[in-house]
């Protein structure tokens, strides 16, 4: 049995998302622990072949998401145990709106590589 403890991860990676902990990397699936600071968002971008959920843990927010395909785009609250799927070629921003860090689980599918992660604004 394979259990990580977020506090053992010693490597946490500043991204334009935010602060980020790997903890699981399996085949084409990927689970990671990213925060977001008070008043702070993820850097507007999209992914051509990787679809992600952000599950929130901890915090309150904004999603924002725009399908590049048709341009309807959306913004929702989120908090607490609030899950969004975001599908490939979705524009998204993640915007922490509380007063503590607001901590997500990333959720991707296949793994997430540099070049499928492209930034545009909304």
């Amino acid at each position: 049995m394979k259990i990580i403890n977020d506090s053992e991860i010693k490597d946490e990676k500043i991204i334009p998302c935010g602060r980020l902990k790997r903890h699981f990397i399996e085949k084409d699936l990927e689970i990671d622990i990213n925060r977001i600071d008070a008043g702070q968002g993820t850097k507007t971008h999209y992914h051509k072949k990787m679809t992600e959920i952000y599950l929130i843990i901890n915090g309150a927010g904004i999603m924002k998401i725009k399908d590049r395909k048709t341009g309807r785009s959306e913004s929702k609250n989120v908090y607490s145990l609030s899950s969004i799927l975001i599908p490939p070629n979705h524009t998204h921003q993640l915007t922490n709106t509380g007063k503590e860090t607001l901590v997500h689980y990333v959720i991707c599918r296949p793994l997430w590589r540099e070049d499928d992660e492209l930034f545009e604004d909304f």
